[in-house]
């Protein structure tokens, strides 16, 4: 078994999907909190979400990106809070998991997705979204980044590097401890002054 569950093979991940992390089957499936069944049923014989690299031959794993965890993530929260008939809404998470590759895991943090009635989907911003009195299905993005973000080396935050404004300065030590530039006594002040006049 790869280490934490991660496909050693970064070159099988390199084909198909350049530069993302792959996530073997067990792993896979303690992250999204199905049962093995539910988990075999979703990806594999109804295809519901499909994994991202299918087995190669028999015996070897399936692997999935953190998209894929989430979407399979979401769909166990509509069916289990909303009772939602999931084989009937395939072309949402086909839909869904398009979307989310087209966007960054940062640019996720505190983002929605508001789902209507007509099978469409839209993000948003949690903090200026309301309700606008249309019936739809909010879902909550953060509590599923955190658990992926932790378990995903290449989902981690990435934040802008700060510009810096000042170079930076040496400093040494304790004021006490700096060495001091000796002070010109009284009779020293007044011999430069006489050589000025």
């Amino acid at each position: 078994m790869p280490k934490n569950g991660y496909h050693a093979h970064s070159a099988v991940r390199n084909e198909c999907m350049p530069g993302a992390q792959l996530i073997t089957t067990g792993h896979a499936r303690r992250l999204t909190g199905l049962t093995m069944e539910q988990f075999r049923e979703w990806t594999g014989r109804r295809a519901l979400i499909p994994a991202d690299v299918k087995p190669r031959r028999r015996g070897s794993p399936a692997l999935y990106s953190w998209e894929t965890i989430l979407l399979l993530r979401l769909a166990l929260i509509l069916r289990d809070r909303f009772r939602l008939e999931l084989q009937a809404h395939r072309d949402l998470f086909t839909d869904l998991g398009t979307g989310l590759r087209r966007v960054s895991f940062s640019s996720l943090w505190g983002r929605l997705i508001v789902l209507d009635g007509s099978h469409g989907w839209t993000l948003h911003d949690q903090r200026y979204w309301a309700c606008t009195g249309e019936s739809c299905m909010v879902l909550v993005l953060d509590p599923h980044l955190e658990i992926l973000a932790a378990e995903f080396s290449e989902v981690q935050p990435d934040y802008p590097k700060q510009m810096q404004l000042f170079p930076p300065l040496r400093i040494v030590g304790d004021p006490a401890e700096r060495p001091r530039r000796p002070t010109p006594s009284a009779a020293s002040i007044k011999d430069r002054v006489r050589r000025v006049r």
